[in-house]
């Protein structure tokens, strides 16, 4: 490709008398050529020149302005190594310090929304009526956040150890109060001794738990792990244990992770020490707690009181810390969106100060970037205010460098054309100065839409979907659902697809699949004959007559009229994608393409396929005796060479303009072929002709000079004179590199803008062969496409018939059925689900379908005639897009 289009460049000399005319013809073929929405903005290289001092300031006032695309002017050197990686380190830390506090305040906010009376901490800041916090600066923001990390961490600290201890303590209680009800329920003494029938236990027995035969311990478990728990137990002691639990009615928390769990009190009775050191390492495994509990119910009943009286000076502790720990994060809740927003703003400055190159000596940051030409006076102002804020003595640099870079693309947008916009980004992005489908694409896609639609019904119901998006857009705009968020992004395309939809509609006759007479019928009842015929004197006014719906040839109609819809729209809109390459051309100068490939392009396309949709409309206009099958038609322009079929045959002279079209086509075809190989194989030639005589002139000069060397001192000296020394580079204001100095006031001066000379681009070897077949595939793809992209766009009428049918089938079959049943339940049902049939099938799943393959005709059949889509969008370093996304994610 590289070879190909250097010798498009040295066709230039053959073709400047093509282009002078071409030229003259412009001034009125591109009316829309100056920069907007149809081309790329002007853009242009700048280079900064930015005191030390002076740049975060700068940066500032430029990430507001946002017209700036900066360009990496260290991509050899690692991140690591850059001059600011400290300061992005520590942007990085305040950031996790930010999601820590975050995470604090979500998790309080939902433990609030669980309360029998929820709210938020918003709700309590607002109750309190908080003071206004001042601004802060970078330096305290750093401060207060690793202070606030710090107490916030010690509350958490606190706050696990209170609620561990008031579960232990609210977990003896339990103990306490079963293990009582468990001695009963067993027979069992205080001493671990079987109690006979009628016997008392001995009160003034010590308290011990494992005297006598049996040996007990009782502890509190996780409710879920009790049976497994109890059956590792039962297995490991062979049977030989007695086990007993209850449940603890109120729920614990979890000191870890504030979670409620519930829990249950056990007591399990074994016989001998060897079984209880193997029961206590079982309950450790499971992580069951196990408490020292007196045996005589007197103890109980004292312990029992005291661990009442601590667990309610614990619940009034662990209140007040509560309290206090959401009051600091009701506040920490209303200021962590603009900390985060100061944070992310101050390392982008700082990724982007990375980007630029660091003059140690001016102690100055160079940067270069790509800006819209109608901003520059923006530029320089935001320049002129940031060096007024910092103080600066040496005002910021700006000076426009030439270059012969590709500048990015950059189309300024509205919401109304924002959406489209992406649709077409989403292909690609267009080259610098290329022609912008979305113009076009803007009517066209939602025309095609319909026309697949087609449907008033369903599309008075996507009118009101989208009109409702519209009207509530801002309601609408912080929605979470990703789905119906970009529904609503393209809200604005919705609604003239669905505009669009209700006129297809209404020229198909279709409201929800049932044709309306909306003009008056122009066929009536002959009661002679015993049909229906038309009247002559009377046309329908406005799209199918009624009569149509229900007829025995309505599929066939329908079919035939659609058919020949697609062809004619997919016709025209390949045709505006052929023009569009055309503006193309003449905007690069390309004007061996514009003669050599868009006129036959055209010829062959318009010849072929323009004839196609002529005899469409004649077919239409005249009534024929006989009605030939166009595509048989068409066909046999090349296979049927000059012998015309009688039955193909539709007006006089009509071979012999079939004849015309193929030889014109066949020329095009052949001019598409071999012309540019040609000219370039020839320009080649003559290149190689100027570089022989011109080597052959070097070389007759260099042996003129061989007896022309400098003998004398005088030439010495000039020799000396050329080679001047660094200090003396210095004083004529350039240095050892080649780049000159701007003085600014008197306290210091600033490198300026003297990028280096571009290397040559090596000669590549000339190869026709390879130009040849490269050209012959640029063409086998155009004939061929024509014919299949204008097949393609047959799935117009395949969709548009799909739904029709499908409309009639839900109504005929599901919702007259049910209404000719006659009881109500039955039209209940009925219209039910015909209902949502009609929105799942039709207006859900159909319109999907439809917008896809819109797309993909527009994608495809439309933008391969032009479009390029090889660009880089223009990504200005700004600060209103970051603050948009911090209120979408808030």
């Amino acid at each position: 490709m590289a070879m190909v289009k250097k010798c498009c460049r040295r066709c230039d000399p053959l073709v400047k008398p093509i282009a002078a005319v071409t030229k003259k013809c412009w001034r009125w073929c591109d009316p829309l050529g100056k920069p907007a929405i149809w081309r790329s903005q002007p853009m242009q290289l700048v280079q900064l020149f930015i005191q030390r001092d002076a740049a975060h300031d700068t940066l500032d006032e430029l990430g507001e302005a946002g017209l700036v695309h900066f360009r990496d002017l260290n991509a050899n050197v690692n991140m690591f190594q850059r001059n600011f990686v400290n300061e992005v380190k520590r942007c990085e830390n305040m950031e996790r310090k930010i999601r820590f506090l975050y995470t604090q305040v979500k998790k309080e906010n939902d433990l609030l929304s669980k309360l029998s009376k929820p709210t938020t901490l918003n709700r309590l800041i607002i109750d309190r009526a908080p003071t206004q916090e001042k601004q802060l600066d970078i330096d305290e923001l750093e401060v207060q956040l690793d202070n606030l990390e710090k107490e916030l961490r010690q509350m958490n600290s606190n706050q696990e150890l209170l609620t561990k201890n008031f579960n232990e303590l609210t977990e003896m209680s339990h103990v306490l109060k079963h293990d009582a009800s468990f001695f009963e329920e067993d027979h069992i003494d205080e001493t671990g001794n079987e109690l006979l029938e009628g016997d008392q236990p001995q009160p003034e027995a010590p308290a011990a738990d494992s005297i006598g035969k049996l040996n007990f311990a009782t502890g509190v478990i996780l409710k879920d792990q009790y049976i497994s728990f109890e059956r590792v137990m039962w297995r490991s002691l062979r049977g030989n244990v007695i086990m007993r639990e209850e449940d603890i009615d109120e729920p614990l928390t979890d000191p870890a992770t504030g979670d409620s769990v519930q829990k249950k009190v056990f007591i399990i009775f074994a016989q001998g020490e060897q079984a209880m050191t193997r029961l206590r390492k079982i309950c450790e495994s499971f992580g069951a707690r196990i408490y020292q509990c007196p045996g005589a119910a007197n103890q109980r009943a004292e312990l029992l009181a005291q661990i009442s009286a601590r667990i309610s000076d614990m619940e009034t502790v662990i209140e007040r810390s509560h309290d206090h720990r959401r009051q600091l994060l009701a506040t920490l809740d209303r200021s962590l969106q603009p900390w985060v927003f100061l944070v992310r703003k101050e390392m982008a400055t700082y990724h982007t100060m990375n980007m630029f190159n660091y003059d140690v000596g001016h102690k100055c940051l160079i940067a270069e970037g790509w800006v819209p030409e109608s901003k520059t006076n923006d530029i320089r102002d935001a320049l002129n205010r940031a060096t007024a804020r910092s103080g600066a003595s040496v005002p910021s640099v700006m000076s426009v460098i030439p270059t012969k870079e590709e500048p990015p693309t950059y189309f300024p947008t509205n919401k109304f054309t924002e959406c489209m916009q992406g649709i077409i980004d989403a292909y690609g992005t267009a080259r610098y100065g290329e022609v912008n489908p979305a113009v076009f694409s803007i009517v066209t896609f939602p025309f095609l839409f319909a026309i697949m639609f087609g449907d008033t019904g369903h599309a008075v119901m996507m009118l009101l979907a989208s009109i409702a998006f519209i009207a509530f857009e801002k309601k609408l705009a912080h929605v979470d659902n990703e789905i119906l968020g970009m529904i609503f992004g393209g809200r604005y395309v919705l609604i003239l697809m669905a505009l669009f939809s209700i006129y297809t509609g209404l020229i198909y006759n279709d409201i929800f699949g049932v044709g309306v007479n909306l003009c008056g019928t122009a066929w009536k009842y002959n009661e002679t004959k015993g049909e229906l015929v038309r009247d002559r004197n009377r046309v329908y006014p406005f799209g199918v007559d009624v009569q149509w719906k229900g007829a025995d040839n309505e599929l066939y109609f329908y079919n035939s009229f659609k058919m020949k819809l697609s062809v004619i729209f997919g016709v025209i809109q390949m045709v505006l994608g052929l023009f569009m390459g055309l503006l193309n051309h003449i905007h690069y100068k390309q004007w061996l393409r514009v003669w050599f490939e868009f006129i036959p392009q055209a010829i062959f396309l318009i010849g072929l396929f323009g004839y196609l949709v002529i005899l469409i409309f004649y077919k239409w206009w005249t009534p024929l005796d006989n009605e030939p099958y166009l595509i048989n038609v068409v066909i046999d322009i090349f296979l049927k060479f000059n012998s015309l079929p009688a039955e193909e045959k539709m007006y006089a002279a009509q071979n012999t303009v079939q004849v015309i079209i193929a030889f014109v086509c066949v020329i095009a075809v052949f001019v598409m072929l071999l012309t540019n190989p040609l000219i370039m194989l020839v320009s080649h030639k003559c290149h190689q002709r100027r570089s022989n005589r011109h080597a052959g002139h070097l070389k007759l000069q260099e042996e003129e000079d061989a007896f022309d060397v400098p003998l004398s001192s005088e030439g010495a000296g000039d020799v000396e004179l050329a080679t001047d020394t660094p200090a003396q580079d210095a004083e004529q204001g350039t240095t050892p590199e080649g780049s000159a100095v701007i003085s600014g006031p008197a306290e210091a001066e600033m490198p300026a803008a003297s990028p280096p000379a571009p290397s040559a681009p090596e000669e590549e070897e000339f190869v026709f062969s390879e130009i040849f077949i490269h050209q012959a595939i640029h063409t086998i793809e155009f004939v061929l496409g024509c014919i299949s992209n204008t097949a393609s766009y047959l799935r117009l009428w395949a969709l548009s018939l799909a739904h029709a049918e499908l409309s009639l089938v839900f109504y005929e079959q599901v919702l007259l059925m049910t209404v000719k049943q006659g009881a109500f339940y039955y039209v209940v049902v009925g219209f039910s689900v015909w209902g949502g049939a009609t929105l799942a099938v039709l207006l859900i799943m159909e319109a999907l379908s439809a917008f896809l393959h819109a797309l993909r005709l527009h994608w495809v059949e439309f933008q391969n005639k032009f479009y390029n889509g090889d660009g880089y969008a223009f990504e200005p370093y700004t600060f209103t897009a970051m603050n948009k996304d911090l209120k979408e994610d808030n």
